[in-house]
């Protein structure tokens, strides 16, 4: 009797285990298509207060827009595979051995994977892993995971709310491009203060006209914590990337760069000397055409789509008294650059990345943002960032007033010498 009661118990057990599998999987069939909008140029400078609406989400290959319906389930991005092996150069096939046609073959390179339908397991040629999320079909189609491209395909992968960016050769280099000021052109000349003459200030027609470049041509805009995973981890980026950042941390930047980069779904980030924010408070001051005015706290607020906040040190931007080429970071100790990046972080979103003043830096600095959490750090040498860059040295490229628009292709097509 024990024995019957036993083997009723596992039957029991088995089917229960079998209904809950049955569960998860109808969970797994509940679809949300996305299409694939073409884009299209914008028209004027955007109004800085115009609310824009974002676009549908595409997949671009090789800065290419591809008609391809990515498929969200269960707020994972699929592809289908018989529709992007051939744009990533590899051949698919049904494994000859499985007569239920549950089992492909994708070959790329000397890469041979094997995947199952309903498995998460990809056997490749250098054994077993295990992806997140299993492969699925809808309508006799195979959908993979995004996840089974980066790490076994080994294409450059970017993702953004609008679009998939997906590179056959990956980015081995980053432009990162280091803004201060954007103000239009017609009320700098007008106020006929040193904002008109400033090289810091790029007027918001060129700054337009740059970003406008970016987007018709596919760019992906890198966020902070895709450059970490690329310099720790060996992410692999799009090849057709940059980097936006902003210094200082003025208000143009929010009434003038937001609103652009917001309308091209771009993304940035803010390095501010929080003592300028924390000195305002609430109260933001009317922006001053012919000098640089500082963004107060509830400015931000709301910016969060496109930029996010990061230390440009807090009061430690401040020159040495008697030199003005010097910052007071120089002669800083490791624990007052510590407590003065405490500081910033109250202010700050990212605490992962700094700014240093004027690019200046000591090991004592260097040694506090480590002890601190902080990952990179940034100067301006005029170059690229690689795999082999210094985190803690990052270059950036300072984009001026004098550069005109053929130098800027040349720099973000990485053909800067």
């Amino acid at each position: 009797m024990k024995r019957i009661l036993g083997a009723l118990g596992i039957f029991f057990g088995t089917i229960v285990g079998m209904l809950a599998l049955m569960t998860i999987t109808s969970n797994l069939w509940e679809l949300t298509p996305w299409g694939g909008a073409h884009r299209r140029p914008l028209g004027p400078l955007p109004d800085p207060r115009l609310e824009l609406t974002t676009a549908t989400r595409q997949v671009i290959i090789d800065a290419q827009p591809q008609p391809i319906t990515t498929v969200i389930i269960e707020d994972t991005i699929y592809l289908p595979l018989a529709e992007l092996a051939p744009l990533l150069g590899a051949t698919l096939e049904f494994d000859s051995g499985d007569n239920q046609g549950r089992r492909l073959l994708l070959r790329r390179g000397q890469e041979r994977l094997t995947l199952s339908l309903g498995s998460a397991i990809v056997e490749s040629t250098s054994g077993f892993a295990l992806l997140d999320n299993p492969v699925v079909s809808v309508n006799n189609t195979f959908l993979v995971p995004l996840q089974l491209l980066q790490e076994h395909l080994q294409v450059g992968l970017g993702v953004t709310p609008r679009a998939i960016y997906i590179s056959n050769r990956p980015a081995g280099s980053i432009p990162v491009l280091v803004y201060h000021a954007i103000l239009p052109d017609a009320e700098t000349r007008l106020a006929g203060g040193n904002t008109y003459t400033s090289m810091y200030v790029l007027c918001s027609e060129v700054f337009h006209e740059q970003m406008n470049y970016l987007y018709n041509s596919y760019f992906y805009t890198a966020t902070l914590a895709d450059l970490e995973d690329f310099l720790y981890r060996g992410r692999l980026l799009p090849e057709q990337l940059v980097m936006l950042h902003f210094d200082d941390g003025f208000y143009c930047n929010i009434r003038y760069a937001y609103p652009i980069l917001k309308a091209y779904g771009f993304r940035a980030t803010l390095f501010l000397i929080t003592e300028k924010v924390a000195e305002l408070g609430d109260n933001q001051p009317p922006l001053d055409y012919g000098k640089l005015t500082w963004a107060a706290l509830p400015s931000l607020v709301g910016t969060e789509d496109v930029f996010e906040t990061a230390s440009h040190s807090h009061s430690l931007h401040r020159t040495q008294e008697g030199d003005s080429t010097q910052t007071l970071l120089m002669t800083a100790t490791q624990e007052e650059v510590r407590q003065d990046l405490l500081r910033s972080f109250e202010i700050i979103s990212n605490h992962s990345a700094y700014s240093f003043p004027l690019s200046q830096h000591t090991p004592a600095a260097i040694s506090a943002l480590r002890s601190s959490g902080v990952t990179m750090a940034f100067v301006g040498n005029y170059t690229y960032v690689t795999i082999n860059s210094n985190p803690f040295n990052l270059e950036r490229i300072g984009i001026a007033r004098s550069a005109d628009f053929a130098l800027f292709r040349d720099i973000v097509h990485r053909r800067m010498r």
